[in-house]
């Protein structure tokens, strides 16, 4: 009987693939996964080079924020066995790097986290507190430019007032909006309504702000648009619009955070989509990435700039870098989408031999 769960387990957890969407300021979709990473271009993948320092995304909480201003995207708990090392990708140099986060740390099961457009700090949501990496003095990651040098952060308090709402059991849905940080899905808000955190002030909202919507209160993703209005660069021009998917996929609700208020655009289809499916937002494109399948799906929003939706958009499906059945006895990654890179390989994920190898040594010990 043991060795059936240890055959079990081990076969599971191979199949546990983890990864998310991230655009570089280009507007180039990359894909981050324990598969490999991907970049895509002209309806083809990129392998993305590796390193000794890459984590290995074996991870039930893989947390990602891009950093336009440092053209890379950061990590946080991208390997379970490093939760102090803030990793990092680069999209000029295609080199990795590590932060060492110092401090007492939160809790990295149900901990979800933005990149502050402006200052580069990092501020987190887990277990009902809101935390920090560093400040917006020099206790940021501008001040990493040394890649032959360690670098650290320390983790801080985040906020000067008392978290106005009971967040013990909330599974946090944030999201960077303009100077703020906009929380959807609190427990004891109404529909269309999201708490407010400050971030310039370190400060929340004295009560839950309405958007302009009715979007349910319900668990969900959110993520930020890189489009603006031109009245809106004033200080750095720190993105307005955020989009909000709830789990009942009833729609895409973008939250102009600039003036507080919402338009409703398709959600995504039902068929393919999954709690675990992720979403990343260039300027004017949404993706949808489902890790455990690698279907990739987009939906446009150029519309953002004339503020008219067009009824008659649709979400569009891209080649995949993988499917979840393409995985070969030698570890190599053949791909069902067309465009697919054929030499992918998948680094972090037993391998169909591995798990058959793992099978037979789990049913003689279970005999024995």
């Amino acid at each position: 009987m043991l060795g059936l769960l240890f055959m079990l387990s081990c076969v599971a957890y191979g199949q546990n693939i983890v990864g998310c969407p991230v655009y570089d300021p280009s507007g180039r979709l990359h894909l981050f996964t324990s598969k490999g990473d991907y970049s895509l271009s002209s309806n083809s993948y990129e392998l993305l080079p590796t390193s000794p320092i890459r984590p290995s995304f074996k991870t039930s909480n893989l947390v990602c924020m891009p950093a336009n201003l440092l053209n890379s995207v950061y990590f946080l708990n991208a390997d379970e066995k490093t939760p102090n090392l803030l990793h990092s990708f680069n999209f000029d140099t295609k080199a990795w790097r590590s932060v060492t986060l110092t401090g007492p740390a939160p809790n990295m099961a149900n901990l979800k986290a933005i990149m502050d457009h402006d200052t580069l700090v990092i501020y987190a949501f887990a277990d009902g507190q809101m935390i920090r990496i560093g400040d917006a003095n020099e206790l940021n990651l501008r001040f990493d430019t040394n890649p032959n040098q360690s670098f650290s952060l320390p983790w801080i308090p985040a906020s000067n007032n008392p978290v106005p709402f009971s967040g013990a059991n909330y599974s946090p849905v944030m999201a960077h909006a303009w100077f703020n940080i906009y929380f959807f899905g609190v427990p004891g808000t109404s529909a269309g309504q999201v708490w407010g955190f400050r971030i310039h002030y370190g400060e929340w909202g004295s009560r839950p702000q309405p958007v302009g919507s009715d979007f349910p209160v319900s668990n969900g993703q959110a993520t930020t648009f890189f489009f603006k209005y031109p009245e809106q660069n004033t200080h750095n021009g720190a993105p307005a619009h955020v989009a909000f998917i709830p789990d009942d996929l009833s729609g895409v609700y973008v939250v102009n955070s600039y003036v507080n208020t919402t338009t409703k655009s398709v959600g995504p289809p039902s068929s393919g989509s999954s709690p675990a499916s992720r979403y990343a937002a260039s300027g004017t494109t949404l993706v949808q990435f489902t890790p455990s399948t690698g279907l990739v799906r987009t939906l446009d929003f150029t519309w953002l700039a004339n503020k008219q939706p067009d009824p008659k958009n649709k979400w569009i499906d891209l080649p995949a870098p993988y499917s979840a059945t393409s995985v070969g006895s030698n570890g190599e990654v053949t791909g069902s989408g067309s465009g697919s890179d054929k030499k992918s390989q998948s680094r972090n994920d037993y391998t169909l031999l591995e798990s058959l190898i793992l099978f037979l040594v789990g049913a003689a010990f279970s005999i024995i």
